[in-house]
Order: structure tokens, then C-alpha cells, then sequence
């Protein structure tokens, strides 16, 4: 599968705006492999075994408007935290 070798691969890609890898398994580490894409306003990453040690790099995206974390490992507490970072952004999941 995609997996967090699959993040880590597109994270040069950053002129993405819109990105959807749900249910790759990406986890924690694939998580942060994201933080360089900072163009991004779309991101969805439900089904990834993301746990809230991999919210924190997310909020480097700050252009980030939509973000999917549903079926996540992610407690109300980290999404909070997220939220706060990225108030622009309307985080589901």
C-alpha cells in the first residue's frame, strides 16, 4: 500500500492545493511527511491510523481551509488543539 513510504514520496509535490489519501495508512510519520506541502487548502486523510502525535506538523499548513481526519486515532483534545492553530480551517472528523 501507499503507507507512510507513499507520504514521504509526495511531499516535494508542494504546489498541491488538494490531496485525498484516505485509508492509506500513513499514520503518525506520513503525517508529518505532509508538513511541507503548504499549499495546500484541501486535505483528507480519514483511515490512516493518525493518532494525535500527528496533528502538530499539521499546523504548518496554514492555507489549509478543509481538513478529513475521520476513522482516525485522534483524541477531541488533539483536534482542539488543531483547531486553534488553524482557526481558518474547518477540520471534520
Amino acid at each position: 500500500g501507499f503507507g507512510t513510504a507513499g507520504a514521504r514520496a509526495i511531499a516535494g509535490l508542494d504546489a498541491l492545493v488538494s490531496l485525498d489519501i484516505s485509508g492509506n495508512a500513513i499514520g503518525d510519520e506520513g503525517s508529518a511527511a505532509l508538513a511541507g506541502l503548504v499549499r495546500l487548502r484541501s486535505l483528507r486523510l480519514g483511515m490512516n491510523d493518525i493518532t494525535d502525535a500527528g496533528l502538530p506538523p499539521l499546523a504548518s499548513l496554514t492555507l489549509l481551509r478543509a481538513l478529513e481526519l475521520g476513522a482516525n486515532e485522534v483524541t477531541a483534545a488533539g483536534v482542539k488543539r488543531l483547531v486553534a492553530a488553524l482557526p481558518r480551517c474547518v477540520i471534520q472528523g
